[in-house]
């Protein structure tokens, strides 16, 4: 116990500190890769069937509805029937 501030003193183990920062890099490496690279906001949530590249709803219907109805990836055309919601769990 730290005599001065009534606390307990943290014995941090190297190696679980260090699993730690491997674990939580990780972790962010997979939200962003299920971040919509339009926006990089809102999750992947939509589907373009054509090429199946996947977006948020919000960026493609704003594609869609600006006329800019290529795919941001690939530039492979698609219509107001080509794009569609999907559920990730």
């Amino acid at each position: 116990m730290d005599k001065k501030r009534g606390k307990k003193s943290l014995n941090i183990n190297p190696k679980s500190d260090m699993t730690y920062m491997v674990l939580n890099e990780q972790i962010e490496r997979y939200q962003k890769r299920l971040k919509c690279p339009i926006c990089n906001i809102e999750e992947k949530n939509a589907i373009l069937t054509k090429c199946f590249h996947v977006f948020c709803y919000k960026c493609l219907k704003t594609r869609y509805e600006t006329r800019q109805r290529k795919c941001p990836k690939c530039n492979q055309n698609f219509g107001g029937n080509d794009y569609h919601k999907i559920y990730i769990e």
